[in-house]
């Protein structure tokens, strides 16, 4: 089953991809809604706006694939393993 890993510094959450709701860009950040009503907000005030939309680009647009989201590479925040 397709995977997805939030990475920031030393946290990493890793989740089943279907767990996934949705991705939101916000003002400061990133929020990421799971089921359950689980939300995990992302804040970073320096976090450019094209990053923000690469996340959600990345997580929308690889529904079959894990995914590695890594907050604090500005240059290259997504990686994605698609699967066989």
């Amino acid at each position: 089953m397709p995977a997805i890993l939030l990475k920031k510094g030393s946290v990493q959450i890793k989740m089943d991809r279907s767990d996934l709701v949705n991705v939101t860009e916000t003002a400061n950040g990133v929020a990421f809604s799971l089921k359950g009503g689980i939300h995990i907000l992302a804040d970073d005030n320096d976090m450019p706006l094209p990053m923000k939309q690469f996340i959600r680009s990345g997580l929308d647009n690889f529904p079959t694939a894990d995914v590695e989201v890594d907050l604090m590479n500005y240059k290259n925040p997504i990686k994605v393993s698609i699967q066989s």
